[in-house]
């Protein structure tokens, strides 16, 4: 259930994207295509895509940055009406991919402007791509409503989920931060929940990981998820220098 207006409602229309090509092998433009036909629909969920800048509210990169292309994505971000959301779609957009150290590669998209959503994929299938752009719906609209959270101050005033593996407010400020990255704020802090109740009683990384499946099939084996909690499990292991 909803608690608030959408990211339509705020707009009074559909949200308007944005594709741009950085420099990419056109394997995740063609799935991307793949989520703009008729058989996936993306502009069901009241999603168009424009070919203006300025017309723009999301930005969807794929590929790395090129030297070359490097102008061209900086100024496009400066033309598109702020509050925007970019989403790096694809595994060369979100880190730089088998190209992010060669010579005529900047890296990934956030080396250039700054990315809100992560499609990770080599290419990311169109349900994945479906999916990072309902979750920069989220982000869209938190944007436009200008909600601010000031965390390092507000939180370490209230009580914290602390025990177990998760002793004190950075590793929490962590788990938390990488929860919304992936799944946004309503899904990332739902998810979040059910992994620090297993996280407090855990006084171990194997006691961990054998929990934290549970969590997977509470969600319905959904990949995504599985994926996100294997990335927070993945926090706690580098912070106690334990290896899977």
């Amino acid at each position: 259930m909803s608690t608030g207006k959408t990211a339509y409602d705020l707009l009074k229309r559909s949200v308007f994207v944005i594709r741009l090509d950085s420099g990419s092998c056109n394997g995740c433009d063609i799935e991307v295509f793949d989520a703009l036909t008729p058989y996936f629909d993306v502009e069901r969920f009241g999603v168009k895509v424009v070919n203006s800048p300025k017309h723009a509210d999301v930005i969807l990169a794929t590929g790395p940055v090129t030297r070359q292309f490097r102008r061209i994505l900086i100024n496009t971000y400066k033309l598109v009406p702020k509050p925007c959301v970019v989403i790096a779609c694809g595994a060369c957009a979100c880190g730089g991919g088998i190209w992010y150290d060669t010579y005529a590669v900047e890296g990934g998209i956030d080396k250039v402007i700054p990315v809100d959503v992560y499609i990770p994929g080599c290419p990311p299938k169109p349900q994945a791509i479906l999916h990072g752009v309902l979750v920069a719906l989220q982000v869209l609209q938190q944007k436009i409503k200008r909600v601010e959270y000031l965390e390092d101050k507000e939180f370490k005033q209230k009580p914290l989920p602390l025990g177990g593996l998760v002793k004190d407010y950075e590793v929490y400020r962590d788990l938390k931060i990488t929860s919304r990255r992936y799944l946004g704020y309503r899904l990332g802090d739902k998810l979040l929940e059910d992994y620090i109740d297993i996280a407090r009683t855990s006084e171990s990384i194997s006691e961990l990981l054998e929990k934290t499946r549970l969590i997977v099939e509470k969600w319905g084996n959904d990949p995504r998820i599985k994926e996100v909690v294997e990335v927070l499990n993945e926090i706690l292991q580098r912070m106690y220098g334990e290896k899977s």
